[in-house]
Formats: structure tokens, sequence, C-alpha cells
């Protein structure tokens, strides 16, 4: 194993050594290229490859569905995973340091912590379900496909795979779905958001054991996170070519694919598809939520980021089309033992990872094995993102509080940081969990993300000036951007004008067409959602409000004099920026240090 870590550590390069001026500043660096690349791909790679993407292709014109996604990809997914490369690479910092390019634009730094500390708080509640699969597949017999549990009710009707016409009655109900909400949730002891109950003891243990999994990767930094991405990169990917193997043999399997890939090109003339693929994008890679910037601080300054943006970002898309492969392989044979068509089995997001993918899976040949596999598959997906969110608030509060939370007591803060989530996170853990999961999900991540970054992308290349940011991306090199009229048009016109679009549509939706949140058949009242709206207040305002800052801090006699001066670099990036550099790109000598590493590059806020 070892021999085959040092062929591929061949084949990417080994880093350089680290720059005087990164001992300077106490800043770790990746031991090689291909810990960096490992730790993007994991940081890109998630739970919504396998759950969220195949049903959406599948439901918005299947084969179809690739023409926009793609052309999301092209347009705004990769230009925006090279720019936020290059932000983090080039400041030595992740956010908000990274936006001293542009100060009056901090504040979207600032937001961006802000959306990780709250995504980093659910999302690890999610990875506790799959602890707590993965731990009931060790079971002789797994206890959500059959009934006569003590938490099942009369309801509970086993599915006659032998005689699958057999009359069943409307409100009969499955060992897989009454596992899922009478035994890991007890919704039924919840009567809504307004009487979530109390917290679950067991889930609280796991929840306990999976922040200190966390805790044990990130405490020494990246040389243990470096170490831990061999693993966790790239064990999903074992693991999904296992399932699409034994899926592919399944009868069935070819209706499942058909389902996935049948093209229904009338789709494409609906705005909601061209917005569903956008947002399928825009989340799958995990732009504007600073952990590339994070992760990629930690590279050497010269390192090669227009490759690892386009090689990631491809990645990422081949993933998400391996797990529609995978999952709709397996749905095809569900259809087909069942005696139905694959819509009728098929479902989204949890639905599809808790209930009935299990389902399908406990039909195979020694199911434990495969359930296994599978829940460990999507704690490996998760695990990855979720060390990048606490590591973006942790780079933060050294790169902007040095004093504050100097390196040397990594550990300790790392410590405060996960008990801090974990403790935020008991709500999720009650009978009502479900129900405040989906309001901190819809109200704080997915749209907050998208307002970033259009104020991010429009900020880089408009105040700062996307020929600035092109040759400063050059020097970086040490050669002109390949194809940089692509990216300029892209990070200037195409990407922000397609996420206002997202946007747009978005509220349109939220306000004029659906108007109450619901989940499943609840519906939230009007307080719960006046909370979500003024959680997702409260990320965007920091957006104005450092912009204010920023503004009451610089000299001018005028409002457009102060503005002009809000928006110029910081004195100390713009001072030490190298000119030569970035007027003609290629002059860059490959052993020069990085200068801009020689300061913190703070501003005084």
């Amino acid at each position: 194993m070892a021999l085959v870590v040092k062929k591929v550590q061949k084949l990417f390069g080994k880093e350089e050594p680290a720059y005087e001026e990164d001992i300077y500043i106490g800043r770790q660096k990746w031991s090689s290229h291909l810990e960096f690349i490992l730790a993007c791909v994991g940081c890109s790679v998630g739970i919504g490859n396998v759950w969220r993407f195949p049903t959406t292709c599948y439901e918005n014109g299947g084969g179809a569905f690739l023409i926009p996604y793609l052309f999301m990809l092209l347009t705004i997914g990769k230009p925006m995973y090279l720019m936020e490369l290059g932000m983090g690479q080039f400041t030595r910092q992740g956010p908000p340091g990274c936006f001293n390019f542009v100060p009056i634009a901090k504040g979207c730094g600032f937001a961006m912590l802000l959306i990780s500390i709250n995504v980093a708080i659910y999302y690890n509640v999610i990875m506790v379900f799959t602890l707590y699969y993965s731990f009931a597949s060790l079971q002789k017999k797994l206890p959500w496909t059959h009934c006569g549990n003590s938490f099942n009710t009369p309801n509970c009707l086993e599915f006659n795979y032998t005689n699958p016409n057999e009359f069943r009655p409307e409100n009969a109900t499955t060992p897989t779905e009454e596992y899922w909400e009478r035994k890991v949730l007890e919704s039924y002891k919840s009567s809504g958001i307004d009487d979530i109950g109390m917290i679950k003891m067991d889930l609280l243990i796991w929840l306990a054991i999976s922040w200190l999994i966390v805790f044990l990767i990130l405490f020494k930094g990246v040389n243990v996170t470096g170490k831990v991405v061999y693993v966790t990169a790239t064990m999903p990917y074992f693991i999904l070519s296992i399932l699409l193997i034994k899926g592919l043999t399944l009868k069935g399997s070819g209706v499942g694919i058909s389902y996935f890939l049948y093209p229904e090109f009338k789709k494409l003339l609906s705005p909601i598809v061209w917005q569903k693929a956008a947002g399928q994008m825009f989340f799958s890679l995990s732009v504007t939520m600073g952990g590339l910037q994070t992760l990629s601080s930690y590279i050497s300054f010269n390192n090669n980021c227009h490759r690892d943006a386009i090689m990631v970002s491809l990645l990422d898309t081949f993933t998400s089309l391996m797990a529609g492969f995978v999952i709709f392989s397996i749905l095809g044979f569900m259809a087909k033992l069942k005696h139905t068509t694959v819509d009728k089995v098929v479902a989204g997001g949890v639905g599809l990872a808790f209930i009935v993918y299990p389902e399908a899976l406990s039909q195979l040949p020694v199911p434990q094995f495969w359930n296994l596999i599978f829940f460990i598959m999507l704690y490996t997906l998760g695990i990855d993102s979720q060390i990048m969110f606490i590591e973006t608030v942790q780079a933060a509060l050294h790169d902007q509080f040095p004093s504050n939370f100097p390196r040397k007591n990594k550990s300790l803060i790392c410590g405060a940081l996960c008990f801090g989530c974990f403790i935020l996170g008991f709500p999720c853990l009650t009978r009502g969990g479900m129900l405040v999961l989906d309001i901190m999900d819809h109200y704080c991540a997915n749209i907050c993300c998208v307002i970033v970054g259009i104020v991010e992308v429009l900020a880089i290349m408009w105040l700062y000036g996307f020929e600035k940011f092109t040759k400063d991306i050059s020097y970086m090199l040490g050669f002109e951007l390949p194809h940089k009229r692509y990216w300029q048009i892209s990070w200037a016109y195409i990407a922000p004008t397609g996420l206002i679009f997202v946007c747009g549509a978005y509220f349109v939706q939220s306000i004029f067409i659906e108007r109450r949140l619901i989940s499943g058949s609840y519906v939230y009242p009007v307080w719960a959602q006046f909370i979500g709206w003024t959680l997702f207040c409260v990320i965007i305002f920091q957006i104005p409000l450092w912009a204010y800052l920023r503004m009451r801090k610089v000299d001018g006699d005028s409002f457009t004099e102060k503005f002009h001066n809000a928006v110029k670099p910081s004195p100390s990036f713009d001072e030490i920026r190298p000119k030569s550099a970035s007027d003609e790109p290629g002059y860059h000598d490959k052993g020069h240090d990085n200068p801009l590493a020689l300061t913190n590059l703070q501003d005084e806020n």
C-alpha cells in the first residue's frame, strides 16, 4: 500500500518544502500535492452526490438534464471553483482574509463562516444516522426487514415478494419506514416543531462519537488530516465500484438505469429544470462555503490551481453519474421484485438513503454486508465535508485574531469548536429534530450560499477586476492562464447572471408559489418560518455590515471617494502585490517565495 501511495504521489508531484514565510506566520502545509487533491475531492464530493443528484436528474428530464447541468458546470461551477482556489492560494488565507483583494466585500467571508458553522451542526446529525444504521447492520437479523419489533404498529406489513400482487391496505406501512420513523427518529412522539420533545439519548451518544472522530482528525492540523483523506476520500469510490458491479448483475438493473438516463427533452423548456441544474452543480462543488479557500491556503504559492480546479470539478461530476448508476440499478432490481415500475419505488434525500435503499439491499444475499458498506460509504463521504466546515472556522480564527486564537492552542480551539457545535446540535436530536434540521438547511445554507456567491464573484471580478485577478492567477502558475477569455467571460458575465437567475427563481417560488415551508405533509407555522428568515438575515447581514464598517474606517470627503478607498485592496496587499509579474505572466521564478505570506494581511476592521 505504501508503495502505491508513493507512486501516486510521484505522479501528482511532491510538494515543495515550506517557505520561510510559512514558518513566520506559523501556517502548516500539505505534505504532498496528492493530499491537497484528495482533501478537495472530499470537500466537494459529499452525501448529496449519492442521494440528491440521481433523483434530481431523474425528475428533471433524465439524460436531458445533463445538458443544463454540464452547461452550468462549465460556465459557473468550474470558474468559481478556480476563483476560490486562487483566492486562498494567493492570499494564503481562508475567509474572510482571502477577501483582502477587495476589503469592502469582507462580509462575504464572515457569512461563509456562519454558513459553515450552521451546516456543520446539522450535517453531523445526518452522519449520526449513517453510524446508527452501520451499527444496526451488524445484527443477525436486520431490524428493518421484518415487523414484530417493539416499535412496530399493527399497520406494519411486510411485502410479500413471492406474491407481489397480494392486497395491501392503503394505511399499510413497511418495516423500513417504521424503523426510520418510529425507532431512529421516534417522530410520532412529536406533534410538530412547537412540540419537538426530548433528546433521544442513543442519538446523543452517536453524535458525541461522531464529533470525537472529527476532533481527532483535526486537532493536529493538516499534517494529520492529509493522512486521513487517503482513506476517507478514496473509500467511497471503492465501495461505489462494488455496489455498481453488484447492481449491474441484478435483474431489472437495466430498466432502472434507463429510467435514470431516458431523456425528456421537452423538460428543458422549463426554467425550473435549469434552476435545479444550477442549484445541484453549485452545492455539489461546495463553492461559497469557504472550504476551498481554506484548503488552498495550505498549498504552495505556485501550485497549478488551474489544473486542480478542472480535475476535481470533473471528478465530482463523474461521481454523481456513477452514484446515479449505482442507485438506479438497485431501484430497478427493487421494482422488478415488486412487479411495479421504478417511479413507484424511487425517492430522494433521507427517504432514499434510510428507507428505500436499505429495503432494496436487504433483498440481496448477506444483506448485512451490503447495508454495512453502503452506510460506511455515506459516512466517509460526509466526514470530509464535515472536516472542511470546522477547519474553515478554525483557520479564520487563527488568521483574523492571532493574539486571541494562537496556532499553538490549535487543539484547544478545535476542541472548543467541536464541543460547541455538539451542544448546538441537540435540538436536531429530539423527536421533532428533523423539522429543526429542515429549517436550518432551507434558510441557512441553500439560498445563503447563492447570495454570497453573487456578491463574491461581482466583488472580485468587477470591483477588484477580472483582468487583475487573471494576472494574479497567471503569476502563481508561472505562465499565462490557459483559455483566459473563457474564464473571464464566465467569471464576469455568465456566473453572476446564472446565480442571480437561481436566486430570483428561489424567491419567486418561496414568496409567490409555495408561500409556506412544507416538510412531507407537515406545514410549518408562520413563527417557525419567521425564525428561519431571521437566521437567513443574520448570515446575509454580514455583507452590508462589514461593508459599512469598512466605509467608516477609510478616509474620504464624499461617499464616492470613501467607496473608492474601501474597494481598494488593503495597503499591505497592494504594496507587495508583484507588479511586474502581474503585467507580464511567465516571469515568475518557481523558487520565488510568496511575498504575501510575509504579512498577516488582515484588515484592522
